[in-house]
């Protein structure tokens, strides 16, 4: 459908085109940062590339082909450091999919109101390599849906406020970085939830798509960051650092902007502060302490580039102030370029080799590249140099436990517990370990004694509640995970499921129900919330509601032989014998060592009128048993 058939022009496109992409989430609302980017392609050139890459000549006569991006770059450069960035987690790489697919959906949709031919092209998650390249989309940027609009040809360019829009190629320009902010304050207080769950799920994750030759660009910490401030605070610590290291006469002009500087982060007026310490550097253009307080407020800006050169002035006219090359190092960091964040590091070390925040940030910066085993060498370099320190032991353990090294990981824990035994993240750390031990009880004595220092933390609540779980203590259990939902501004999907989990096992079936329901509205797709939920339905007598959600969750995963049993279970109740056999030779072809299956097949052929097969079934049941 050619859009000239409604007599528009180029200009009336490129303004239907914008607003399409930039309300439509108003029609979509989700949990979470909606991060998502479109790259728009609309020259000839462009065009023919993208019937090549769709191996569809139709493409060539579209007007533009709309890329759609999981997008996480603003939020990954207004990070905090104190902070986790679970968004760059495999856990939250797919969920972000997820949510910018439907976000195209929901943008096709509009398109198509609007009087556009719309089509998507399948299947390019297999081939996004090619689109990043072409688009030079920067690592934490991933295409992950493609539709084609088929009107006149389009070659105009534009901004926009909500969505960031790109025409051609990626352009970081567009990123919207004030809207990343806002949401990092927001989310200050309610970071950690559902940690455990993720990290959990992820190393088994990381292993699948590993297989496909796929790598993540950063991996989730297990632990709670022991030194943790805001953001603010911590660049208020960076700065007065700079402070005591280049002193000042204490009735001096100078000290005073730059004590006004601080004033000013301090109370939320950055702008301010960049134009103080800028009248200052007006005077004294190589006062590396005014360098590099301004290099500071640009990083907190998002302005990266700005910021190292900045810093780098600094270091010229301070050239042995490591601290400096420690800052530049961080930000080279942020960047994901780790090899120059290294050698800054390594360099400021030279000049410090007691700077256990430095230490600290050259394991993170090397296990990144070279993985957790490289970072152990760092920490050996440490201790050999630096006097036993809580911080350092606690991330060697969370090193040790990547690799599976559960008992060095615990001495580890203990011996920082000895420096600082009250510390909730240590607790909290050696608690993991403990419950994946299998040493219940332990585990549930760290949390306990964490919770002491932070009892509303949702993290330690979550943990707690599956320690109690596994235990069978399930009402004590759902206290705990409902003390986590009641520190949450938006329900989180895991610990609503832990909850269900723990409602079913009391037996409050209509309770868990509605949980699980509440669950789906947040991943309509999840197998494990649709299998729970149908055994709900079952429990309620809702046999065939519960047959409804197998039926949905096979669809999404076929190979799942409870999926196929529980199945087999529904239809056994409703009399049909014969589809519950089938059902459950499925799930024997998935799982041929499963007591329940054999079971299962026995009674249908049972009441088939099969006896000699089910006599069968049950010998071989009770051979399992």
């Amino acid at each position: 459908m050619k859009l000239e058939q409604y007599g528009l022009s180029p200009a009336d496109i490129k303004v239907q085109l914008t607003t399409i992409i930039n309300n439509t989430n108003k029609t979509v609302t989700m949990p979470g940062p909606l991060t998502w980017s479109v790259v728009i392609l609309t020259t000839q050139e462009e065009l023919d590339w993208l019937a090549q890459f769709a191996q569809d000549e139709g493409v060539r006569k579209a007007v533009a082909g709309v890329v759609f991006c999981v997008d996480y770059l603003a939020l990954r450069k207004t990070c905090p450091d104190n902070q986790e960035f679970y968004c760059t987690d495999l856990v939250g790489l797919l969920t972000g999919t997820v949510s910018t697919a439907q976000l195209a959906q929901a943008a096709a949709k509009v398109a198509a109101e609007s009087g556009w031919h719309v089509s998507f092209i399948p299947g390019i998650i297999y081939r996004l390599t090619a689109l990043q390249v072409k688009l030079e989309l920067p690592p934490l940027v991933l295409p992950v849906a493609l539709m084609v609009l088929g009107a006149n040809d389009l070659k105009m360019t534009a901004k926009s406020g909500y969505c960031q829009i790109h025409w051609g190629k990626y352009d970081e320009q567009n990123l919207d970085l004030s809207g990343a902010r806002s949401w990092w304050r927001k989310q200050a207080d309610a970071w950690q939830y559902g940690r455990a769950a993720r990290y959990l799920a992820l190393n088994q994750l990381r292993k699948a798509l590993t297989n496909f030759g796929l790598t993540t660009v950063a991996r989730m910490p297990i632990q709670i960051q022991s030194d943790a401030m805001p953001p603010d605070e911590k660049t208020k610590m960076a700065l007065l650092q700079i402070a005591r290291k280049f002193p000042r006469p204490f009735f001096s002009w100078q000290r005073l902007r730059l004590a006004w500087v601080r004033f000013n982060l301090a109370t939320g007026r950055l702008f301010e502060a960049e134009r103080v310490v800028r009248q200052l550097l007006a005077t004294e253009p190589k006062a590396p302490d005014a360098l590099a307080t301004l290099g500071i407020l640009l990083w907190l800006q998002g302005k990266l580039q700005q910021a190292l050169g900045t810093m780098a002035k600094a270091q010229k006219y301070a050239p042995q102030e490591g601290f400096i090359c420690y800052l530049m190092g961080e930000m080279y960091h942020e960047q994901g370029l780790l090899n120059q964040a290294e050698d800054l590091l390594l360099q400021s070390l030279e000049l410090n080799r007691e700077d256990v925040n430095c230490w600290l940030a050259l394991a993170k910066v090397v296990e990144e590249s070279r993985g957790p085993q490289a970072a152990l060498v760092v920490f050996e370099q440490a201790r050999s140099v630096v006097s036993p320190n809580a911080s350092l032991l606690n991330k060697e353990g969370l090193c040790h436990s990547e690799l599976g090294q559960d008992d060095k990981a615990l001495a580890c824990y203990q011996q920082a517990l000895m420096l600082r035994p009250s510390d909730p993240s240590i607790l909290a750390n050696q608690g993991l370990i403990l419950g994946r031990q299998g040493k219940i009880e332990a585990a549930l004595k760290c949390y306990d004694q964490a919770l002491k220092t932070n009892p509303n933390d949702i993290y330690l609540l979550n943990n707690k509640g599956f320690c109690l779980g596994k235990l069978e203590r399930y009402a004590e259990a759902l206290r705990c995970y409902e003390q986590a939902l009641l520190g949450q501004e938006e329900d989180d999907a895991s610990l609503l499921h832990n909850k269900a989990t723990c409602l079913t096992k009391l037996g409050r079936h209509k309770e868990a129900l509605a949980c699980y329901d509440q669950v789906l509205q947040y991943n309509p797709t999840d197998t494990a919330t649709l299998n729970n939920r149908g055994l709900c339905l079952l429990n309620l007598g809702r046999v065939r509601d519960a047959l409804e959600c197998y039926s949905m969750a096979i669809q999404l995963e076929p190979t799942n032989a409870v999926l196929w049993g529980n199945k087999g279970a529904s239809l056994f109740k409703q009399g049909r014998y014969e589809e519950a056999l089938v059902s459950y030779e499925k799930a024997l072809e998935l799982a041929p060592h499963e007591l329940a299956y054999y079971s299962g097949k026995g009674m249908c052929l049972d009441y088939l009128g099969r006896g000699e097969e089910a006599v069968v079934c049950y010998n071989r049941a009770l051979r399992l048993a």
